[in-house]
């Protein structure tokens, strides 16, 4: 099996994460790839998460039956969420799988301070998507860690973050077309990133 992996923290999921998912997948011929929601990102150990529950049900909304993505509840309870021991407990779960993570390029030049990235590098391959932002393309690619097996990816960037589109919500504007239309019907039916819910504790 060649399984790719798609970590993140999909508050909410949007459509640059679906697209880096189906491209990944059909690039590299992966059987399958997972979409992981973090119950608790190392590098989010302060700020405010919608509950796990919430999350993970808007990647399943996202992907809506799309072949060849499934949501994954891996990391569900584990706080945090480091991605040297998810990929140790997908190794377990599927033991004959190659394994490639999916990452982003700005995910590429912070690799080196993830815990144990040698043991990352050990269990998977990398496939690499350069996004706005980088600082790169794939005509000038950075230096990757020694040991790296990489697969670059080439395709349209798209340039979307939860962060911004939480605070669309916020300000009461349009975040149709930027997710799924399913997804964007549940933000709406539960109130999420409403300036109202975060007065009141929610999300």
């Amino acid at each position: 099996m060649r399984l790719g992996l798609l970590g993140g923290t999909f508050d909410p999921i949007h459509i640059a994460h679906l697209w880096m998912a189906e491209h990944a997948r059909d690039a590299l011929s992966l059987d399958r790839v997972l979409l992981i929601p973090a119950e608790r990102p190392p590098h989010k150990p302060d700020l405010p998460i919608t509950p796990f529950e919430v999350r993970y049900r808007m990647v399943e909304l996202g992907i809506d039956g799309s072949p060849g993505l499934a949501a994954s509840r891996i990391e569900q309870g584990v706080t945090p969420s480091f991605t040297v021991e998810t990929l140790q407990r997908v190794a377990g779960l599927h033991p004959e799988a190659e394994l490639w993570l999916v990452i982003g390029g700005d995910s590429l030049r912070e690799l080196p301070t993830w815990r144990d990235p040698d043991e990352i590098l050990r269990r998977a391959r990398l496939a690499v998507l350069p996004r706005p932002g980088d600082g790169f393309s794939t005509d000038e690619l950075p230096p990757v860690p020694a040991g790296a097996r990489v697969d670059w990816l080439d395709g349209p960037r798209l340039h979307l973050s939860s962060t911004a589109l939480r605070r669309r919500v916020e300000r009461g504007e349009s975040i149709r077309f930027l997710v799924p239309e399913k997804v964007r019907a549940y933000i709406e039916d539960a109130g999420l990133y409403r300036a109202s819910a975060r007065e009141e504790g929610g999300r």
